[in-house]
């Protein structure tokens, strides 16, 4: 319940150096969880101890795919030895009872990553108050508060930024990356000015914020005449455009690479209206044409938009999930248009989830419907279904 301008690891010291660590990082997608983690990861291993997370350092082993449960008996702990074999570059197998021992006495960091859409199967394998869960040193994000068996933890929300911090995220993530003098003064108030117009008066993640930054360098540097976004449904889509504009071979026209963004993010989230992964065979079933695969290919090699994952590498997934949820209702607003049965089937199915769980793709939705909803003809009762869902999100005590 303490409002921190910034992490340090002297200040996680107290709660590593413990017997048993529970962290739980949660908040919404695009709030910096993950990149959290990240950093955690680093501090585990740093070689000066005043800056390390403990006393000793820790091995970290990151996980976010699904458990394995067709070919292990123990899914979580054989994942952690697959992932661990691979970092130490190991070909035989760590025996279960060093594993076990390097769980206890936390010299393995376990980070699960984004447990909130993961399927209910592996999210039981993560029980820190189970007697037979071994990892005493464990970092969990999630998009959800989490009991965790309701062990005690340590809370972390990234917060989202507003009015006056606008300008000084801005001003020290341009300096961070020696931008800063790029632009004069003016130039960069302007900037700032121009970000406050597109997001009103809501705070707005971080995410948001590093990839206006992101395209307002690559303008500069690449003296471009293209006007920043005004929005940010077309802040996402400029993204794109600027990733496939910065690939060394530009095989794809940004209309083409939008629109099957745009496709896979919706294979990707459909199911249940939270980013996930999608099957890579159902992926280029939905793109379509004889040159479904160089697409694909170009997405995640030239663009690194997305990822293949899974043990069997069959499953796609974004690298952002922000992205991902914007590129899909952006995808769902081309195919449904003015049609109000299919706007309507989909209004019900959203109703069987709770909106806590799809804010995100619920709030993306109503962003790219208020900026394109009037060029495809959108029935009014779209809009007005949605901003009901995105008051719960605001006030929970509606829901």
């Amino acid at each position: 319940s303490t409002t921190l301008p910034s992490i340090t690891p002297q200040l996680l010291q107290p709660i590593f150096n413990d017997n048993r660590t529970t962290v739980l990082i949660y908040g919404e997608g695009g709030s910096g969880k993950t990149s959290l983690a990240c950093q955690f990861a680093q501090w585990a291993m740093e070689s000066d101890q005043s800056k390390r997370l403990c006393k000793h350092v820790m091995l970290p082993v990151l996980l976010e795919q699904e458990l394995d449960f067709k070919e292990s008996k123990q899914p979580l702990n054989d994942a952690i030895k697959g992932q661990l074999q691979a970092l130490i570059g190991e070909t035989t197998t760590i025996p279960d009872e060093l594993l076990d021992r390097l769980l206890r006495y936390r010299r393995i960091l376990v980070i699960v990553d984004h447990l909130s859409e993961l399927s209910e199967a592996t999210r039981q394998e993560i029980r820190p108050g189970h007697p037979d869960f071994s990892a005493n040193s464990i970092v969990i994000t999630s998009r959800l508060r989490e009991s965790l068996d309701n062990v005690p933890k340590t809370v972390i929300e990234p917060l989202r930024i507003e009015g006056v911090g606008l300008p000084i995220f801005m001003q020290d993530y341009l300096t961070q990356h020696q931008k800063r003098e790029l632009f004069s003064d003016q130039e960069f108030l302007d900037a700032c000015s121009q970000l406050t117009r597109i997001v009103g008066q809501r705070k707005i993640t971080v995410l948001l914020i590093k990839l206006y930054v992101d395209q307002m360098i690559a303008q500069k540097e690449n003296q471009s005449s293209v006007d920043l976004p005004t929005n940010v449904p077309d802040l996402m889509l400029s993204y794109v455009n600027e990733l496939n504009r910065g690939s060394l071979e530009k095989v794809f026209n940004d209309r083409i690479v939008q629109k099957d963004v745009k496709t896979i993010a919706w294979e990707c989230l459909k199911r249940n209206y939270q980013p996930s992964s999608g099957s890579r065979e159902v992926v280029l079933q939905a793109l379509q044409g004889e040159n479904a695969e160089a697409r694909l290919t170009h997405l995640e090699e030239k663009l690194r938009i997305i990822q293949t994952i899974g043990a069997t590498q069959d499953q796609i997934r974004f690298s952002i999930d922000p992205l991902a949820e914007y590129l899909a209702a952006l995808h769902l607003i081309d195919i449904y248009q003015s049609n109000s049965s299919l706007w309507q089937g989909f209004l019900n199915d959203a109703n069987s989830f709770s909106v806590n769980l799809i804010s995100g793709f619920l709030l993306a939705l109503q962003d790219c419907c208020l900026v394109k909803g009037s060029s495809v003809g959108l029935p009014d009762f779209v809009l007005d279904e949605l901003s009901k869902k995105c008051q719960q999100i605001h006030n929970p005590q509606t829901d």
